[in-house]
């Protein structure tokens, strides 16, 4: 009897210590591995409808305890910076990530309206403005030391409207800024008539802007461009 009544308390305890509850810990960097304090970390169960929550400190450290055993999605924010999304099963061990963010996409948003329907050529708008000499010169004091997340967006210096193909329609571009400002790597995503991607893109590729620095740095930022066509009623 004595033997059953040990057995039946052992067999709960060892289940409990099985599935047990975990500490998920680690670090937030940015794409320089930098660490990124302020960023927001959200750690969800779906099965239990919880969600746990904290925020990185000054070194770019976190930690959440007494996670009890499952399947979690992993949500990194901060401001200037892309979502970061990670699914995983904690399992009765305590982990370490280290968990890499990246510069946001930019999103520029065009209507291109024509009277009378008639094609018509890009056109520049406004004037260009000369590129600075040394970008990081405008950089704040303190960016280039310390922690990371220190960014400068870029700014257009030279705006080219595209003409109207004739047609109405919509187009999604993908396109990369370069360290110097640059438009290169313009893709078509979707358009709505084949004539609609070659009158945006082309447009696209001639704007220019001023250098996005991450911590002082120059680096290269994704740009998605909407384009829509739309001839007056």
């Amino acid at each position: 009897m004595s033997a059953l009544a040990l057995l039946a308390i052992t067999l709960p305890i060892a289940t409990f210590a099985q599935g047990g509850f975990v500490t998920v810990s680690g670090t937030v960097v940015d794409p320089q591995d930098r660490v990124l304090p302020g960023a927001t970390i959200t750690v969800s169960d779906a099965l239990r409808d919880v969600k746990h929550e904290t925020k990185t400190d000054r070194t770019g450290r976190f930690e959440l305890v007494g996670l009890p055993a499952g399947d979690y999605t992993v949500l990194v924010t901060l401001p200037g910076f892309r979502t970061l999304r990670d699914m995983g099963t904690l399992s009765g061990q305590s982990i370490e990530l280290t968990l890499k963010m990246q510069v946001s996409a930019l999103q520029e948003t065009i209507t291109v309206m024509s009277e009378d329907g008639s094609i018509t050529s890009a056109r520049q708008r406004g004037n260009a403005f000369a590129r600075p000499a040394n970008p990081a010169a405008a950089c704040a004091p303190g960016a280039a030391n310390g922690a990371g997340g220190n960014i400068r967006p870029p700014r257009k210096i030279k705006d080219v409207a595209p003409g109207y193909p004739g047609a109405d329609g919509d187009v999604e571009l993908s396109a990369t800024i370069g360290t110097d400002g640059t438009v290169v790597d313009v893709e078509v995503i979707k358009a709505d008539r084949p004539e609609l991607g070659p009158a945006a893109s082309d447009a696209v590729r001639q704007w220019e802007f001023t250098s996005t620095l991450l911590n002082c740095v120059p680096i290269e930022v994704q740009m998605n461009v909407s384009v829509s066509f739309r001839r007056a009623r």
